[in-house]
This record gives structure tokens, sequence and C-alpha cells, in this order.
């Protein structure tokens, strides 16, 4: 069985991530656990299983809810040689930039990110969502009218300047601020959890728009892809 972990740090980024896994297996068995972890410094860490999907599958997803941005790459450190040792053969860390960093810290937060990580152990890919995965949201133009029939891509293109058919959304400084007040204009409240947006999304729309639109959702996208090829090889016709 081929195992990869994803260490991400809250519910929302839990949620995404095992609904794109699903969308880019289609009707190929999976199994998934997800699972979420908090404190570890100054308190007792607690981690639960939140949900374990098991099935007779060729690959099985381990999804960890760490809780806070700042905790994603401390937990993945801890974890690392037991998942190793476990037969993960790849580790994922996924976080945004906001609210700890900012635009022109990036640099750095990339190589706080990868320094110390051991390379003799399972490989580590860790992913930013710039400046937030909301950032990523934005660029699916269908959901609006989901979230309430008087939203649409054409109105947050008039009142807020984004066009959610070409922005590249690593430009948008405040991307859950966007969100938020654009919802806001017909009363909806969002926060982080506070809506079920996942479901909303239309993730065909999403991983078409990524290459040009998202860059870092479409480097998640291929290695999740990535993963299933290596154990659903495609057959080439002699």
């Amino acid at each position: 069985m081929h195992r990869i972990a994803f260490f991400v740090e809250g519910y929302t980024e839990l949620l995404f991530i095992e609904s794109l896994i699903r969308e880019i297996a289609g009707n190929r068995a999976i199994s998934i656990k997800t699972m979420q972890t908090r404190g570890g410094s100054s308190c007792r860490k607690v981690t639960r299983v939140l949900k374990d999907d098991v099935s007779e599958s060729k690959v099985s997803f381990l999804i960890v809810d760490c809780g806070g941005e700042s905790n994603v790459k401390s937990y993945l450190v801890e974890e690392h040689e037991s998942l190793t040792k476990n037969g993960y053969t790849k580790i994922v860390g996924v976080r945004d930039v906001r609210p700890s960093f900012s635009r022109a810290d990036i640099p750095k937060l990339v190589e706080y990110l990868v320094y110390g990580i051991k390379g003799k152990l399972a490989p580590v890919k860790m992913i930013l969502a710039i400046m937030e995965l909301e950032a990523w949201f934005i660029a699916d133009h269908s959901h609006y009218s989901r979230i309430h029939p008087n939203l649409s891509a054409k109105r947050l293109h008039t009142e807020r300047g984004i066009d959610a058919h070409t922005v590249l959304t690593s430009s948008i400084d405040e991307p859950s601020k966007e969100l938020s007040e654009f919802y806001a204009l017909e009363g909806i409240n969002y926060s982080k959890g506070s809506i079920d947006i996942i479901d909303k999304l239309d993730l065909d729309v999403l991983m078409s728009a990524s290459e040009k639109q998202a860059p870092d959702l479409y480097e998640l996208i291929l290695l999740i892809d990535e993963f299933f090829e290596l154990a659903y090889p495609k057959t080439v016709a002699a």
C-alpha cells in the first residue's frame, strides 16, 4: 500500500484537501484517515481521530488538522520518523503565509519550512497557500451564487475589482477578507469554519483554473495526482 500524510493548519484546510483527494481519485478506491492534534509545548499533546475510512485500496491518506499555521511544521517534524517507519512514502505540509508573515517574508518562510527536515526519512514537501487558502476559492467563479443567489463572479469584479476568471490568486493580499466582505453584501458571515464553503465549491472549476490562476494549488494537485500514478500507473498501448 502507498501511504501519504498531510499536515494542515485547520479544519477548513482538512476538509478542502479531503475533498480534493476524493475528486482526483474518481472511482479509484482510497482509504482516508483524518485527525486533529492540539497542544504539545506548554500542555499535553492530544490527538483524536475524526474519521477513519478503511477500504480495499492501494492508497492511504492521512490528514492532520494542526490547529494553527505555526504548528504545521512542528507536528510534522515530531511525527516524521514514526510515519516513515509505518510505511508513509511522502509527507506534505500545507499552510498559509498570513497572518504571521508578509509577502516580503515569503523567502524567509520557505527557508524556515525546509530547515532541519531529515533527508534520510520519507521525503517532505511544503506547500504555501499564498497568501491564504481562501485565495484558491476565489478562482472558482461558479461558487458565488451557491453562497447566495445575488452573488456572482461578475458582481465580485464590479464591487471588489477582482476578476475570478483571470486573477492570479497569489496576488491578492487578504483573500479571506475579500471573501468575507463580498459575502457580507448579502448578510453572509464568513470566517474559517463559519459556513460550509467546501460544499459550495466546484472542484472541477478550481482544478481547471489552477495552472494559470493558482500555481500553488496546481502544485498540490500535481502532487496528489502523481501519488495516485504510483499506485495506479497508466498502461501504455502497444
